[in-house]
């Protein structure tokens, strides 16, 4: 009864602290899973439309993957160059739960009782040192904050520890056959779990030191148990294509495909990046055009990690592998780790399998330091993870402005508080498409900032919005105050349709109408016609009536003239309103009207006469096409009309509120 009183004792501080995280991240937990929004989402992503203005993030890819695996058994249709197990485990908990985070709860809780054995193993009875160490690895912001996502390095790290610690009862248990054949077997069906669920790159390292081990202590046996059965797990995970009819050879073959994506991968590292992020906190991304940015999980425990690490390594006798092995190994897989991760494109999440091992590394030194010195620490410490749980909406920010910028409402939607509970994220999205095509807008500037001084203790903050958006009869610029609200530990900024255009309420109609003037001529002397208007085949796309996308795409090429059936998707397919027509653009200069009206359009596609600018070759005067198309551009001020209309605001109440208007202008004829 005291043992287990004492067992009770010894662990309360630990589960008062995941209670507090799950109460504090509560939002993540209480936010049923989007299966419409996130399929949307992916199907109109980068992995399905190159140079796509929606982009769905890894997290979201993994969920989607996941219930897609379970339902439909096809592992190499949405994100194939990942190993499935995770996104099995995350599909798992969205089909049974409506939440992928609640199984991170769970997998992060496993994470935490395997490494306080780790910790029992190798520092025995010392509970100071193992207190230390638990307690660190549960305040470190980049461990806990895994149990707030559904990424592949917490189900990753979970392999690793089980690996870990297997590893060190075959060591302890050498002796007893029985013992050692029960953790050869969980060593090497952890390995398979570790390479089941990220890239299989990471477990070379783990596998050279496992050997370079067994083979001082003369248990080449259980490596050889590990390789088979992590084998024969990383199979098992790949089940449901087996169950489809592939054999072991499309095995190898699929297998084959995602090694070459891997080698493949532009990405490039930058040396030593590691180092970096642990000394400053700052990181660099992969991308064309990215910039240092700060680690909001970096605290001062970082470059003390690796301060520690770094002076262990030359204190450590050289490559005396059979004295204090428990501590050794974990020194060496560090150290494979590090090499590893100085090589590669990183980022900060990765660190997540390297942490847990500069804790033990680091825990016997961290308690021998002055109390003056360990009380600063602990305070800067604290004061880091108090920041890092209330930190400031500017990553919020940041993600308006682009899902703005590009007309991404549904994903806008996320970021918003809206107190009408009746617009849901697909009305939102088709209100505020419907308002950009009635503004006849061309293009959009979003600036969004914070009116007063960020505090971690406010929940509310003052802000203000600036939209300058060009439309058919010029620009808008509109500035308003709005505000910034935190609920349930979650920035979000409330939303007022007025912020688009002044007036502008929940229940009013934008209203707008546009004419075009006349396109003027250019003539010659003698009256001959060099370019004139001329009313031709104007294309467009309804979304929903769509049978064949490719053929669309391919016929659309042919006729506009725009390059290849990429150029076609992406004006149509990323975020177009499925019963709206999307203008894709005029008939080729050069193509014959007469042979137009014998096409068969494809189904979904439309077109409408509208004027536009021709141009007449006069190769006997010396103007062949691109001379006039030069001329015209020179003079395009005078020659090119301008359009004119209204753009207005229908109340609820049936008043006409107008926002501007212009008169439309005829462009002048100019003789050459």
């Amino acid at each position: 009864m005291k043992n287990i009183f004492s067992k009770i004792l010894f662990f309360s501080p630990f589960l008062l602290i995941f209670l507090f995280l799950i109460y504090h991240y509560r939002f993540v937990y209480q936010t049923p899973f989007d299966e419409k929004y996130a399929r949307d989402l992916f199907d109109h992503s980068q992995y399905r439309i190159p140079l796509s203005p929606r982009s769905i993030s890894d997290e979201l890819l993994y969920q989607v993957a996941g219930v897609d695996y379970l339902r439909t058994g096809d592992i190499f249709n949405i994100n194939p160059e990942a190993p499935p197990l995770a996104k099995y485990l995350y599909g798992f908990s969205i089909i049974f739960f409506k939440n992928a985070k609640l199984m991170s709860i769970f997998i992060f809780i496993i994470c935490f009782f395997i490494y306080f054995l780790i910790l029992k193993e190798i520092f025995k009875k010392n509970i100071f040192i193992i207190c230390l160490g638990l307690f660190l690895f549960i305040l470190e912001p980049l461990m806990f904050h895994q149990m707030t996502i559904a990424m592949l390095d917490l189900p990753q790290l979970l392999g690793f520890l089980i690996h870990i610690y297997s590893f060190l009862r075959i060591i302890k248990e050498k002796n007893n056959i029985k013992s050692l054949l029960l953790w050869s077997n969980v060593a090497g069906l952890s390995l398979g779990w570790f390479i089941s669920t990220k890239v299989g790159f990471f477990a070379i390292p783990i596998l050279i030191f496992d050997f370079l081990f067994l083979y001082q202590t003369k248990n080449l046996l259980s490596f050889i148990t590990i390789i088979l059965t992590s084998i024969l797990f990383f199979l098992i995970s790949y089940l449901p294509f087996f169950i489809k009819g592939n054999d072991i050879f499309d095995f190898v073959k699929a297998q084959k495909w995602i090694i070459h994506y891997w080698l493949d991968n532009p990405s490039k590292s930058i040396k030593g990046m590691i180092v970096i992020n642990l000394i400053s906190g700052f990181t660099k991304g992969w991308h064309e055009g990215a910039t240092w940015e700060r680690i909001n999980e970096w605290t001062i425990t970082w470059p003390i990690y690796l301060i520690i690490f770094l002076l262990s390594l030359i204190k450590a006798k050289k490559y005396n592998l059979k004295k204090n092995i428990e501590k050794n190994y974990i020194l060496f897989i560090s150290l494979s780790l590090f090499l590893l991760f100085s090589l590669i494109p990183l980022f900060p999440r990765y660190l997540i399998l390297i942490f847990p091992l500069f804790i033990i590394i680091s825990i016997p030194y961290l308690s021998k330091i002055k109390n003056n010195l360990k009380i600063f620490l602990i305070i800067i410490f604290i004061i880091q993870i108090y920041l890092y749980l209330n930190p400031n909406p500017n990553s919020n920010i940041k993600d308006i402005i682009r899902n703005f910028t590009n007309g991404s409402y549904q994903d806008l939607y996320n970021e918003l508080e809206i107190k009408d509970e009746k617009i849901d994220r697909w009305n939102f999205w088709r209100r505020m498409k419907l308002i950009e095509k009635d503004l006849g807008i061309d293009k959009k500037q979003v600036v969004i900032g914070l009116k007063e001084n960020f505090y971690p203790w406010k929940n509310k903050l003052k802000g203000e919005i600036f939209i300058s958006i060009d439309t058919k009869i010029g620009k808008i610029d509109n500035r308003s105050e709005t505000e910034f609200i935190k609920e349930k530990g979650r920035w979000k900024m409330i939303w007022q349709d007025r912020y688009f255009i002044p007036n502008l309420d929940q229940d009013d109609q934008v209203i707008g109408n546009f004419e075009l003037g006349r396109y003027g001529k250019i003539l010659l002397k003698d009256g001959a016609i060099l370019s004139d208007e001329e009313k031709r085949p104007f294309f467009l796309v309804i979304k929903k009536e769509i049978t064949d996308d490719k053929k669309i795409q391919l016929q659309l090429a042919k006729l506009t003239g725009k390059g290849g059936t990429f150029d076609i998707e992406i004006i149509y397919r990323p975020n177009s309103l499925p019963d709206v027509p999307t203008e894709i653009g005029f008939i080729k200069e050069d193509y014959n009207l007469s042979d137009f009206n014998k096409i068969k359009l494809e189904k979904g596609v439309i077109y409408e006469m509208r004027p536009t600018r021709v141009y007449y070759s006069n190769l006997k005067k010396g103007y062949p096409t691109d001379l006039i198309k030069k001329i015209a551009w020179q003079n395009r001020n005078i020659i090119d009309p301008e359009w004119g209309g209204k753009i207005m605001i229908k109340k609820r109440d049936g008043k006409i509120i107008i926002i501007k208007e212009k008169i439309k202008k005829d462009g002048k004829d100019i003789v050459l």
